[in-house]
């Protein structure tokens, strides 16, 4: 199962292991199971999955903090 119905509708490109931010909170996407139309993701610091809409407040892209 791949997160193609979401790349379709959406036009986002997600990829299982990609890191992202979700309205600030850091996580990574996860393999999908069920519905189609949202994200697995685990959040940093959680054992639990949250199913989460694949554009509201999501950064594909997030900038890693770095030192200095």
């Amino acid at each position: 199962m791949t997160y193609d119905y979401i790349r379709r509708t959406y036009g986002v490109d997600p990829k299982v292991g990609q890191r992202i931010t979700m309205d600030g909170r850091p996580g990574t996407i996860i393999r999908p199971q069920g519905d189609p139309a949202h994200l697995r993701v685990r959040f940093d610091g959680k054992k639990s999955i949250d199913i989460v809409h694949p554009t509201w407040k999501v950064d594909y892209s997030p900038k890693e903090l770095t030192d200095g």
